[in-house]
């Protein structure tokens, strides 16, 4: 997934002091809308490699037990 891009760049004519300010500039209200989707698909997909990390864990735990057992 491609990270989103804020809208504004130096060259921007409609650049003012205060234009990163949703009430002012339209583009950046939709750059707001889709960072805070993309932080929370991000998030989303930390906590389930955090969960499948924890699952190997804990999976490698057992299979070495097992072999000890076995020998």
């Amino acid at each position: 997934m491609a990270l989103v891009k804020p809208p504004c760049t130096r060259n921007c004519p409609r650049r003012t002091q205060h234009c990163h300010n949703p009430d002012i500039c339209p583009g950046w209200k939709r750059y707001l809308a889709a960072k805070v989707k993309q932080d929370t698909a991000i998030k989303a997909g930390q906590a389930d490699q955090r969960q499948f990390e924890c699952y190997l864990k804990e999976r490698a735990k057992y299979v070495r037990n097992v072999r000890r057992k076995g020998t």
